[in-house]
């Protein structure tokens, strides 16, 4: 994915840390940006836990604050 320029980035924070990706990315390319391994995470943006079967629709937003949670199995 290449950038023209600077003005198609957006800012966003991930477990607190701040990333900029361009505008647009949503959050399975995101997970890929990061190097994220997708089946062994849970997400949350804004307080709100995303379904994985949503990932690939929804673009990140300026200024999102998500969260990667390592998913755990268990009983």
């Amino acid at each position: 994915m290449s950038v023209s320029n600077e003005s198609a980035l957006i800012a966003l924070h991930v477990n607190d840390s701040r990333h900029q990706v361009p505008q647009g990315t949503t959050l399975s390319e995101l997970l890929a940006i990061l190097a994220v391994d997708s089946d062994s995470v849970a997400l949350v943006s804004n307080g709100q836990v995303i379904p994985k079967s949503q990932w690939q629709n929804i673009a990140c937003e300026p200024n999102a604050h998500i969260e990667l949670f390592g998913a755990v199995a268990g009983g």
